[in-house]
């Protein structure tokens, strides 16, 4: 008879590891401790990582004389992870055997055959050292192992209490978590679910819809390809997450196990009443049944999710602010001045920031009703989402006080409706007094400033001619008043070098001349939209436009990509001529594009719609001119 708990004070592990004959297939080898006392149990661990579709069978236990063999276990994990376009799978098989040794001395356990692909390979010896019982030191008995010592003796069979091996498989084996979101077919491979927080939202309010893929317990995934997003039309929308690997969970699904892992997480934003349709996502699977012998033979599926239809509800009317601009969530207002001392003539920052849960991207800068000795010269926004649903936008207000002496900026006031509440209410940032202190008025030496305005607004901008080379009048009038041959040859040759320069600057034939007609062609397009005041078209059509004259100069920009990640690829110099106004043109196009009617009302002023064409049109031909290809 053993005594209960009588273990080494410290565990032992001994560790030995065998690499297949390739890079599929690592098998371990693994025991508990080194040192038991006779009678007295110990584990010894197999654990096979196998990547792909190999077929892994079971260790084939051998017989062995010096022990008893009191149970066995088996468990499997799969990792799945997506690696440059690329799906990387991988699955662990772990066998446990509880043994007793039944005699004294260095015992060994010889190797194991494991069948990888129809090829058997062999596990490492390993040794356990058996001494008498009562002569290691006691330990504290571990009732969460997965093998614990009995209270029922040394008897093969009887070492393990029932009761006891129960209690502490529920304690180590995580509880699947009932699913109740979703309806299954219990015969399919796999399925693609869409799951909302909501399915009935006012227009600009957030709704989250979270793509998973359910995949029954007995199936293993071998291979994912994502075949198609989700376009999500009608809606603003914010990527949350974008699973750059499979990370499963256990649930249950009308009494069945599945292992569900998240796809792709939006926050969508509705822009109209009515219905709005959240469409399928659908991938190409390879799927293999698991069993005890390895899995079977993979079979590929191709299957959607099912598309979820959201009710859409106007905002209403009633008791709706005149400085509403289409805002929806639950934000706050902030604000604050960029410096403690003010003099007169002399710009300060004043920054306001909309902060709180919903899309304050969308937001908009109400009219200011500023004094006469303020002026207003220039305003800069930042916004950025968060995965948490919350959100900001920060405004950067530049004013120049003409006056010295006391100033007030008044309070900013704009119109929200919170969904939670179901009601308008008004953000304020705050009324400011300023102590504006004396300063001196800008001269520039012999200019006066009221001429040098004026002559501002007269000069034009001098670039150079990005597009064919034509010539002018002058030219055929230089012929007909030289006619001697010396002038003539002189003539052809500034023609031919003038060629020849214009053929090297504007690459015809090449990568930059494909540019230039792709971007006329979308520059048509864009006239077009505008001329049949089509917003959405427009809107659309100006940020494709931006995201491929991006691409083709830098190459591989992805459409929707972070302009502040897109744009660092560009020269400092370059970057710090265009970035501003590249970021403003795409901001106004997205609003045309994804805005919610409230907002998409601005845009309907021809001359401001003319104004944004002209404004990237500019920073385009800027931007096809300067960068090196």
């Amino acid at each position: 008879m053993i005594k209960i708990g009588r273990n080494a004070l410290v565990v032992l592990v001994a560790f030995f590891s065998l690499w297949a004959m390739g890079a599929d297939v690592q098998i371990r080898t693994e025991l508990d401790r080194q040192k038991v006392e006779i009678g007295e149990s110990f584990q010894l661990q197999v654990s096979i990582d196998a990547s792909g579709s190999v077929d892994v069978g079971p260790p084939e236990f051998p017989r062995v004389e010096n022990f008893l063999l009191l149970d066995t276990g088996q468990a499997t994990s799969q990792q799945v992870r997506f690696v440059n376009g690329k799906v990387e799978s991988k699955r662990t098989l772990t066998f446990t055997y509880e043994l007793q040794a039944k005699k004294l001395g260095n015992l060994s356990i010889p190797s194991m055959n494991v069948i990888v692909d129809g090829k058997p390979m062999k596990t490492k010896n390993l040794r356990v050292q058996v001494v008498d019982a009562g002569t290691l030191p006691s330990r504290p008995q571990a009732r969460n192992n997965r093998f614990g010592n009995s209270p029922f003796g040394n008897f093969p069979g009887f070492d393990d209490d029932p009761f006891d091996r129960l209690l502490r498989n529920r304690n180590r084996v995580p509880q699947p978590k009932p699913d109740t979101s979703v309806d299954l077919n219990p015969n399919e491979a796999f399925q693609i679910r869409v799951v909302t927080d909501k399915t009935e939202v006012y227009v600009g309010e957030q709704v989250t819809a979270n793509y998973y893929i359910y995949v029954p317990s007995k199936y293993v995934l071998t291979s994912f390809d994502a075949v198609k997003y989700p376009n999500l039309q009608g809606f603003w929308k914010e990527d949350i997450e974008m699973a750059q690997s499979l990370r499963y969970e256990s649930v249950v699904v009308d009494g069945i196990p599945y292992n569900r892992a998240l796809l792709a997480s939006y926050a969508l934003f509705p822009i109209k009443e009515g219905r709005a349709k959240l469409d399928e996502y659908k991938a190409k699977c390879d799927m293999a049944i698991s069993g005890f012998m390895g899995l079977g033979k993979p079979r590929s599926y191709t299957k959607s999710s099912l598309p979820i239809n959201l009710k859409v509800k106007a905002l209403p009317l009633q008791n709706r602010p005149t400085n509403f601009t289409g805002a929806v969530g639950n934000f706050q207002m902030t604000a604050k001045l960029g410096a403690e001392r003010i003099k007169a003539h002399q710009p300060f920052s004043y920054v306001l920031k909309v902060e709180g849960e919903g899309n304050a991207k969308s937001i908009e800068l109400p009219a200011l009703d500023l004094p006469q000795s303020l002026e207003l010269f220039d305003q800069k926004e930042e916004s950025k989402f968060f995965k948490d649903g919350r959100s900001f936008k920060e405004f950067t207000l530049y004013f120049i006080p003409r006056e010295e002496g006391d100033l007030k900026i008044p309070e900013i006031s704009m119109g929200v409706f919170n969904p939670a509440t179901e009601s308008y209410e008004q953000i304020k940032s705050g009324e400011v007094i300023l102590s504006v202190a004396a300063g001196e008025k800008p001269q520039i030496a012999g200019v006066n400033p009221e001429d040098l305005k004026e002559a501002s607004t007269k000069t034009k901008s001098k670039s150079r001619q990005l597009f064919p080379f034509v010539f002018d009048e002058s030219s055929s009038s230089f012929l007909q008043k030289n006619a001697a041959y010396g002038n003539l040859l002189l003539f052809l040759l500034i023609l031919v070098f003038s060629f020849l320069h214009a053929k090297k600057e504007l690459a015809w034939g090449g990568k930059q001349q494909k540019i230039i007609e792709v971007y006329e062609s979308r520059a048509k397009k864009l006239k077009g939209f505008h001329k049949s005041e089509d917003l959405r078209s427009l809107g659309v059509e100006g940020t494709n436009t931006i995201y491929a004259i991006l691409n083709l100069c830098l190459d591989d920009v992805e459409s929707g990509a972070e302009i502040d990640k897109v744009l660092i690829k560009l020269s400092p110099k370059l970057r710090t001529e265009i970035e501003e106004p590249l970021k403003r043109s795409l901001k106004d196009f997205q609003s045309m594009a994804f805005a919610p009617e409230e907002i998409l009302g601005a845009y309907k002023d021809q001359d401001k719609r003319k104004k944004i064409i002209q404004d990237v049109d500019q920073v385009l031909k800027k931007l096809i001119e300067k960068h090196e290809s």
